[in-house]
Order: C-alpha cells, then sequence, then structure tokens
C-alpha cells in the first residue's frame, strides 16, 4: 500500500526454520515485517523495515536507514555487471553451516 509518498510492503506468514541475519537470530511464525521504500530521488532509494515478532521479541526490531543508489546505465552494458546474487534465507538450504555456525555452538558443540 502507499502512505504518501512511501510503498509499504508488509510481510507475514514466516517460516520458523528462517533466521533474521548470518548471526542466527531466529523468528517465528507469527512474525510480521513491514519495509517502508521510499524515492529520495530520481537516482536514490531509501529502506526502512521494522520486524514485529511477539513470540521471540519483546520489541520491535528497526533498521538504520538503506540507501541504493541506481546503477549508471553504462555499466548494465560492459562485461563488469555480474548482476543480482540469490541469497538463502531458511537453514535447510544451508544445514551444514548453519549448524557449523549457530545450532551447534547453542548445543555445546565445538568444531
Amino acid at each position: 500500500t502507499w502512505e504518501g509518498d512511501n510503498l509499504v510492503v508488509t510481510t507475514i506468514g514466516f517460516d520458523d526454520r528462517q533466521w533474521i541475519d548470518h548471526f542466527g537470530y531466529p523468528v517465528s511464525d507469527q512474525a510480521r515485517l513491514e519495509e517502508r521504500w521510499r524515492r529520495a530521488d530520481y537516482n536514490t532509494l531509501e529502506l526502512s523495515m521494522t520486524l514485529t515478532d511477539p513470540v521471540i521479541y519483546t520489541t520491535p526490531w528497526v533498521s538504520d536507514l538503506a540507501t541504493f543508489t541506481m546503477v549508471p546505465t553504462e555499466l548494465l552494458t560492459t562485461d563488469d555487471w555480474t548482476g543480482l546474487v540469490e541469497d538463502r534465507c531458511v537453514p535447510a538450504d544451508e544445514v551444514n553451516e548453519f549448524n557449523r555456525r549457530v545450532r551447534d555452538p547453542a548445543g555445546g558443540i565445538f568444531h
């Protein structure tokens, strides 16, 4: 939905096997993520996010403001441009890495 010049995107229905970041902070299936996108000028997008998860966290987490700048057109036509990379959001996608870095140390297992 739009609120003034902000595009507000709300995401629900998370898989509780996900984590918030590479440190393995958990998220429940009751989490709600609100993204607020704003075009600051022709070449710049701003993003702020608020994660609310009453099952896991006592207060909402609010991100720092992230700024994205448009890639100049001339860079899109060179061999230097690699495009976007895929990101993984569920431990099942990288279960060994997740276990080594998060789950095992939490259970007292160190490699």
